[in-house]
């Protein structure tokens, strides 16, 4: 009898608990910090997540065997989640360049602009993987 109490206790909260999710979504979305393994929207204008688009840029143009100087035009949106590590979300434009990142005045080709996406997963054993996709805007 005991053992059913338990597990009618514990199906019981676990109903509530899922109700209550439910009920709040759209309060997990805007959540802050507290809410662990929700992806929080973080400030896309930091130095870092900059590095961290022109790193994935990097992956895409050497999976895709384009040799061809790219930089990163904008970083439009991120997005950060803690699993069994983090989860780096980056959304960023990216342009042909005719000249190097550390020039001054640079030739772009804004007919070929790519918008990407990137996935920056950094894992507790210290191992790390990019994901990226990009497509090509017409403008």
């Amino acid at each position: 009898m005991l053992r059913f109490s338990v597990f009618a206790l514990f199906f019981c909260l676990s109903i509530a608990c899922c109700l209550a999710e439910e009920n709040s979504v759209a309060e997990v979305k805007n959540a802050g910090p507290d809410c662990y393994g929700c992806e929080i929207n973080v400030n896309p204008n930091r130095p870092i997540y900059r590095e961290m688009a022109q790193e994935a840029l990097k992956v895409y143009l050497r999976r895709v065997g384009s040799h061809r100087l790219h930089q990163v035009v904008q970083v439009e949106r991120v997005t950060q989640q803690v699993v069994a590590g983090e989860i780096t979300r980056v959304t960023f434009s990216a342009v042909p360049s005719n000249c190097n990142t550390k020039d001054l005045v640079q030739s772009v080709d804004w007919s070929n602009l790519l918008l990407c996406k990137s996935e920056h997963l950094k894992l507790l054993s210290s191992k790390s993987e990019i994901k990226v996709s990009c497509q090509h805007i017409l403008l």
